[in-house]
């Protein structure tokens, strides 16, 4: 691993959102939250998120944000599915969320079928060629976040097959330190 030296400013949001309100009669097994999804976004922040903390170290104001392209894949990378349901909670799927604490996770099967992304209990049933894993913790008005980013190696993915898989690589490792109140947090 490599250690990268710059440190970006990202913005992190989840909301939710309600895709089915109606419950089935016939279904004992239904509950709200079945029709609900959690949504989260990451992007790279910009001088309107936060423009007073937007200064260089000479406390020169900056007057746009630039991003390099590898930048913005990194954190465009997501550690989670696009819309997180009920099910993404039980079982094998690795998300689960204790008191202030979570971890979260999305993987990309070996072998993809189609429609996969869209089938819980598909999407998490291995072998994979990535996993990104993510384990966060808050106290107060503060969250640290660990993202574990994991990949078949270039030589492995072709030559894998779904019956003896090759082992993945932690590819990248990424540490978030977040305030919940609006404010960068202190080096």
């Amino acid at each position: 691993l490599l250690r990268w030296d710059k440190v970006l400013k990202v913005v992190s949001r989840g909301s939710k959102i309600v895709v089915d309100n109606t419950m089935d009669k016939d279904d004992e097994d239904w509950m709200r939250v079945d029709g609900e999804r959690i949504v989260h976004e990451e992007r790279l922040a910009t001088l309107d998120d936060f423009p007073s903390l937007m200064t260089r170290s000479d406390d020169e104001e900056v007057e746009e944000l630039l991003w390099e392209e590898e930048e913005v894949l990194h954190v465009e990378k997501a550690y989670w599915p696009r819309e997180m349901n009920s099910m993404d909670f039980r079982g094998a799927g690795g998300s689960m969320c204790v008191g202030k604490a979570y971890t979260i996770c999305d993987t990309v099967p070996l072998a993809k079928k189609e429609g996969y992304e869209n089938n819980v209990l598909e999407r998490h049933e291995g072998p994979f060629s990535e996993m990104r894993s993510e384990l966060g913790l808050q106290s107060d008005s503060m969250r640290f976040r660990v993202k574990l980013d994991y990949a078949l190696l270039d030589e492995d993915e072709e030559s894998a097959v779904a019956t003896s898989p090759p082992p993945l690589h932690l590819r990248t490792l990424t540490i978030c330190r977040e305030t919940l109140d609006g404010y960068w947090p202190n080096p």
